[in-house]
């Protein structure tokens, strides 16, 4: 059993059209938020089968937002982060699918909107439902944006999500991973101190901190002086950090955003990590005109690290104003 990397072939792609039913966002920013949706589900369908979960009654909206070649799948859910809320899918040695279900809990109890509850038994109703394979349930509280793995038995995380305390508050970090371990198959945790930054309510989600890029490589933001936005910490557990089989992690550092993009919510995800890997092509977070130059360097640097894969660069102004990105939204089995 074992975490796929994101580079390898994958099947689909899912994402989540959201309820209006007491939405988080309200609905006319939900509606701005499902025409990011469709924009993705489109730009992503080239390289994988895209479907989009959507709620009973949503039919003709959503199949008018993203357009012919998507499929919908009508299921109850709430909100749109299908990274955090469909769970995690597994692999046996010989391919088999199983899927974890990590007992969403809202990032740690961050909302009390009582529509949550659908996501909180999402995971278990799409696996056992739609995709028919076996469902194990986690002995810990996490979610998919919380794991990166490099496919061959190393995962990367955060102290500050994993051992949040409305997560896992009773669990130490030699706890929490002997769990890690014998619930994805890891050989090996590449634990970093994450982020506690109240713009961030997963608490440090790796995806938008530190990404795998191919094993034994690894890419971070850093400015133009060189220096990361990660902590000096954080920067100072990769560099002393190995992977399963033993071999030193090559860091790569990539120019952020800069602090002129418009941010009119707190918790805007302002990040090139929050990237999809997808078969033939690579989907980049872009940020148009104010990180023009930015941006620019993501799309080479991104290239020069897949030079056999399409680099898609979108900008989803109305998702990166909730607070997440590209991979946030999406879950790759």
């Amino acid at each position: 059993m074992r975490l796929k990397a994101e580079w390898e072939p994958q099947e689909r792609v899912y994402l989540c059209f959201g309820s209006d039913k007491r939405p988080v966002y309200g609905k006319e920013r939900l509606a701005r938020i499902r025409e990011d949706l469709g924009v993705l589900a489109r730009a992503i369908r080239p390289f994988a089968p895209v479907t989009m979960l959507i709620n009973p009654g949503d039919e003709t909206r959503a199949a008018d937002m993203c357009g012919d070649g998507i499929d919908l799948l009508v299921m109850r859910h709430f909100d749109i982060w299908a990274r955090d809320t469909l769970g995690l899918p597994l692999r046996s040695d010989n391919g088999a699918l199983s899927w974890l279900d990590m007992n969403f809990n809202v990032w740690g109890e961050v909302s009390r909107n009582s529509g949550y509850a659908a996501d909180r038994e999402l995971a278990r109703l799409f696996a056992q439902t739609h995709l028919g394979c076996p469902v194990h349930t986690a002995g810990f509280i996490l979610e998919g944006g919380a794991l990166e793995s490099d496919g061959n038995g190393t995962l990367l995380t955060t102290e500050s999500c994993v051992l949040h305390d409305k997560r896992n508050g009773a669990l130490d970090r030699q706890s929490a991973e002997v769990m890690l371990r014998r619930e994805t198959g890891a050989k090996s945790v590449v634990w970093l101190p994450g982020y506690k930054g109240k713009d961030d309510i997963t608490s440090g989600h790796i995806d938008g901190l530190a990404r795998f890029v191919a094993a034994g490589r690894i890419i971070v933001e850093a400015d133009s002086s060189g220096e990361s936005d990660l902590s000096a910490e954080n920067l100072a557990v990769l560099a002393g950090a190995r992977t399963a089989d033993g071999r030193e992690l090559d860091v790569i550092k990539l120019t952020p955003p800069p602090e002129s993009v418009p941010k009119r919510e707190v918790y805007y995800a302002s990040t090139y990590l929050n990237f999809l890997i997808v078969n033939g092509g690579v989907i980049v977070p872009a940020f148009a005109a104010e990180a023009e130059a930015t941006d620019r360097r993501a799309q080479e640097t991104f290239a020069f690290l897949f030079p056999d894969k399409t680099i898609t660069p979108l900008c989803l102004e109305h998702v990166f104003q909730e607070g997440g990105g590209i991979h946030c939204v999406t879950m790759n089995v």
